[in-house]
């Protein structure tokens, strides 16, 4: 294998997870108390897998070297970022649901998180969660990610209604969602 691995204890895990997060970086997440022995063994018979997606990752890294990196994000950034996402979210939520979509959905709290894997994401409770890295997107992005989240409230999936919903506000949300995934 040509990347390293990183094994890390964590009282949180109750089992071995492996993490890559690009095709420099393997993290193998081993519960407290597990052995190091079975850690490696648990690793050894994943190894395919690992080569593949690493090979993977580093072809899409290189077609999309030019793109836009986001920091990778730490709680420093969070703070500095929150106040002003939160109100680009907020502002955001209310134009489409008033303008476009005529005031239909309502919304119990937007919270502003540092998720790594998730732009956002919206409970059945009906309360909303963005990354503060939305802040850094262009603001076709990021208003693709409020009408998704929004849509989210009237359609609970990813279903054609769910779609439909989406195209309203957003007619070329395919593109956006392409863009999106080249984004790290």
């Amino acid at each position: 294998m040509t990347v390293p691995i990183n094994f890390v204890s964590s009282s949180r895990s109750r089992r071995v997870s492996i993490v890559i997060n690009s095709s420099t970086e393997v993290t193998v997440r081993v519960p407290f108390g597990l052995s190091e022995r079975r850690a490696k063994e648990f690793v050894e018979a994943k190894r395919d897998w690992i080569e593949r997606t690493v090979a993977k990752m580093r072809k899409r890294e290189e077609k999309y070297r030019d793109t836009i990196r986001l920091p990778k994000g730490n709680r420093g950034d969070l703070l500095r970022y929150r106040a002003e996402v939160g109100r680009l979210v907020r502002e955001r939520l209310e134009f489409f649901n008033r303008e476009v979509y005529g005031g239909r959905f309502a919304w119990k709290r937007v919270t502003i998180r540092n998720t790594k894997t998730r732009w956002g994401s919206c409970s059945k409770r009906t309360n909303l969660n963005f990354s503060y890295r939305i802040v850094l997107l262009p603001k076709e992005l990021a208003d693709y990610l409020v009408v998704h989240e929004l849509c989210h409230l009237g359609e609970f999936n990813h279903s054609k209604k769910f779609w439909d919903l989406v195209a309203v506000a957003v007619p070329d949300f395919k593109r956006l969602r392409k863009e999106l995934r080249r984004i790290s």
